[in-house]
């Protein structure tokens, strides 16, 4: 080889050997970022919280329960707080009692928009049937209980106020109503076409706040604190654990039943919503709280074994105090408890599958280092076969300088 192809020779293998070099600096920096990536994959897998299932006894309390005659009581020690008294506690008891309250449909009711319909159950008024009768027009007359609910009743003599005349006049207050026409079949007039709050429907009904009922004339002020009531005996609570008032629901009719619709579900957009239908004279507890009760424990178990409850005089002294014994039970919340486990499956399902899926980028980055590591190995060896040439090619070089300046120093 002479020395000009010599001398091009080692100039193409150094530019190649250069290029080999680059090329694995390019490699080694995309194997940096790619460890980079696989350790904050594992920070995150590391920073993550595993799902612990709850327990039990997190939704156990000691509950007691005794009786003042006929009247039952429960209580738990967590109502138990300290009196202005020292000595004395107040306590929260939850006594036997019927009320009314709003029980769930197992049907999911059909939302609709800008719909108006009639509403039928308005009764008629009690200025509509004059201000007096005589004892003889009495049995034209019927009393409305209950709207809603369908109560009516004849009248009697005891739902009138007699006048000096002998005549009997309408009560204030009182839903008077007359016979039904020939062939109505009911003691309703219709309150015409009215389109409801939001001009939407529930099950093809007119939907209204308790607020717009009232301005509307559906429902009086007392019918509207009965549902108010209601609603807050049923004691429905919110995903965040909140309860449910009156403002969070719509109402709307149904034949002669009272029928509530969470704002939520009618307002989300979906056309469905869960319903509640209105309720009277279910038995339920009602919470009351005493003041100054007394507290005596069993001094081997530390629980509660009698309270007394105290009778106070118009000064609002204590005059004397009701003894209630009481006794112990472990009661579990399950409702509660299922609302947890399913909280908890719900989080170790997202657990699994965020793992899962660094588990899956881990193995993708793996392969990728993987592949990139084969072509720095593949890099390496060419740069080493180079290098053995740029050598063998150097000497060839050195060879011919020392040959051509031995022939002019001749």
């Amino acid at each position: 080889m002479g020395m000009s192809a010599s001398q091009a020779r080692y100039l193409g293998l150094i530019a190649r050997q250069n290029d080999l070099e680059y090329q694995g600096q390019q490699i080694n920096q995309e194997r940096t970022v790619l460890s980079q990536q696989v350790t904050a994959l594992y920070n995150t897998l590391q920073n993550m919280t595993v799902p612990t299932p709850p327990s039990t006894t997190d939704y156990t309390t000691i509950q007691y329960s005794g009786s003042i005659g006929a009247t039952s009581y429960t209580f738990d020690a967590s109502t138990i707080k300290p009196s202005s008294n020292k000595d004395n506690y107040i306590i929260t008891v939850y006594q036997d009692g019927v009320g009314d309250s709003i029980e769930k449909n197992t049907a999911i009711a059909n939302v609709k928009n800008n719909t108006s319909g009639n509403i039928f159950l308005a009764p008629v008024s009690d200025t509509s049937v004059g201000g007096a009768i005589s004892k003889t027009d009495i049995s034209k007359y019927y009393v409305l209980e209950d709207a809603f609910n369908n109560t009516v009743r004849p009248a009697t003599e005891n739902d009138f106020t007699i006048n000096s005349d002998g005549n009997y006049v309408f009560k204030s207050g009182v839903q008077y109503l007359t016979s039904p026409a020939a062939g109505e079949g009911s003691y309703y007039t219709m309150k015409g076409s009215i389109t409801g709050t939001g001009n939407k429907t529930v099950s093809g009904q007119p939907i209204f706040t308790l607020d717009s009922a009232v301005e509307a004339g559906i429902i009086d002020a007392s019918q509207k604190s009965r549902y108010e009531a209601a609603i807050q005996n049923a004691g429905i609570t919110a995903p965040n654990g909140d309860k449910y008032t009156a403002n969070d629901f719509y109402m709307y009719f149904d034949g002669s039943k009272v029928n509530f619709a969470l704002k939520s579900d009618v307002d989300d957009g979906n056309d469905n919503a869960v319903t509640y239908t209105y309720v009277t004279g279910c038995i339920m507890k009602f919470p009351v709280t005493y003041d100054d009760c007394t507290i005596e424990f069993d001094s081997t178990t530390g629980r509660i074994t009698e309270i007394g409850i105290p009778t106070y005089d118009k000064n609002g002294e204590v005059t004397s105090r009701t003894s209630m014994k009481v006794q112990a039970k472990t009661v579990t919340d399950e409702n509660a408890y299922q609302d947890a486990y399913a909280q908890y499956e719900y989080k170790k399902y997202e657990y699994d599958k965020t793992q899962q899926e660094i588990n899956v980028k881990t193995e993708v980055i793996q392969q990728e280092d993987k592949r990139l590591e084969l072509k720095l190995q593949r890099l390496d060896n060419e740069r080493t076969q180079i290098t053995t040439e740029i050598e063998a090619v150097d000497k060839v070089i050195n060879d011919n300088i020392e040959a051509s300046y031995k022939t002019f120093s001749g």
